[in-house]
């Protein structure tokens, strides 16, 4: 082939892969999703007092919330043992998780992030999931403005979420919403009798049952209001296995309000156009079970047995199947790392490891589904 031929061609093939690269840099910056500018008005709401709680807000919806502007230290022991290590961790200026004020121009795309006090301050600024999956997400090329916008909340179940979401989503209006269900206690508190129109999800989820079968109930937050101690710890995290051992076998109405609160979530999030991802995060007895017998001041050897610590994982695992709902199931994870007991603090929330460890595998699942979304 003569040179002359040889350079036009190898010209040619620059300039074309210049412009591809073009036509891809400005679909990019087309697919872009611009800023979503919020009201100022939601700085300034007034936040109605919860009794006994000053760390909580009234919530029209989910009952309560983290208030705005919080500030939190918590002393937190590792469950595998060790020197107790101070957190400090709390809120922004709109009730994120987060410090100082967030602003009102929220970049895209959003991923809006739910949970229970398995995620509310127990690691370090920058190392907790919100942040680690920011910074990751941002990594993949999905958008430099990438934003994870956290909404934990102690005392939260699976219906909390679905409710919490009415605000949040129609407020942030996010591409993706995850909802980080802890294994350990989230259905027990479906069982919660302070959530407005309580009664009313109750019959909406199973009209026959919830009229005819007392429902056991979870402490109340006086009971639960007391610091935090291993003990403490060891038999709430048992609560959920004596809570079940009430529902008879036989009665749907488990799987009825857990489908229920489900649906609440999916309904929200279908509504805004969103994605949606529910994440199973097990509990430190699902995964290292002697590490949190050995912290009880009360064995309570008859609520040891592994059968009723898998009815949450399988109630739960039926109602995602049964909608079609995109789930990642993190029990094996968990399982599969050499210390288990390393992944959690002893009052049962998640030590920094164990947000490394949501982080890594939540990242690829999230840019498939937002790519789904795209």
């Amino acid at each position: 082939m003569p040179k002359t031929l040889l350079r036009l061609l190898t010209f040619a093939a620059l300039l074309l892969g210049l412009g591809l690269a073009a036509l891809l840099w400005i679909r990019e910056r087309l697919r872009a999703p611009a800023p979503l500018q919020l009201d100022a008005a939601i700085l300034s709401e007034p936040e109605r007092e919860i009794p006994g709680r000053d760390d909580f807000a009234g919530d029209a919806y989910a009952g309560h919330r983290l208030r705005r502007d919080l500030e939190l230290r918590r002393e937190l022991v590792p469950l595998a043992g060790g020197p107790p290590s101070t957190v400090a961790g709390g809120t922004d200026d709109q009730g994120l998780l987060g410090s100082g004020s967030r602003g009102l121009e929220i970049p895209g795309p959003r991923i809006l992030l739910l949970g229970d006090d398995l995620l509310t301050v127990s690691a370090p600024r920058g190392e907790d999931l919100p942040s680690l999956l920011q910074a990751a997400l941002r990594e993949t090329g999905i958008g430099e403005g990438t934003t994870v916008l956290a909404a934990p909340c102690d005392e939260y179940g699976l219906l909390h979420y679905g409710l919490r979401a009415h605000t949040l989503v129609e407020r942030y209006q996010p591409d993706l919403v995850v909802l980080c269900v802890h294994l350990g206690d989230d259905l027990a508190a479906l069982a919660d009798p302070r959530l407005p129109h309580y009664d009313q999800h109750m019959r909406l989820a199973s009209p026959d049952a919830a009229a005819e079968v007392p429902i056991p109930l979870r402490p109340t937050w006086q009971q639960a209001r007391a610091p935090a101690a291993p003990q403490g710890f060891a038999r709430r995290l048992l609560t959920q296995p004596a809570w079940l051992r009430m529902v008879p076998d036989g009665l749907p109405w488990l799987d009825d309000v857990t489908t229920m609160a489900l649906s609440v979530a999916e309904a929200h999030t279908a509504a805004a156009r969103a994605g949606l991802l529910v994440v199973l995060i097990p509990s430190a007895f699902d995964v290292a079970p002697d590490a949190v017998v050995a912290v009880a001041a009360d064995p309570l050897d008859e609520l040891r047995d592994p059968a009723l610590h898998e009815r949450p994982h399988a109630i739960l695992l039926r109602a995602l199947r049964d909608r079609g709902l995109a789930y990642l199931d993190l029990r094996d994870d968990f399982a599969e790392v050499d210390a288990p007991a390393s992944l959690y603090w002893s009052d049962g929330r998640l030590a920094p490891s164990g947000h490394r460890l949501v982080s890594r595998e939540l990242v690829p699942r999230v840019v498939r589904r937002l790519r789904a979304f795209d």
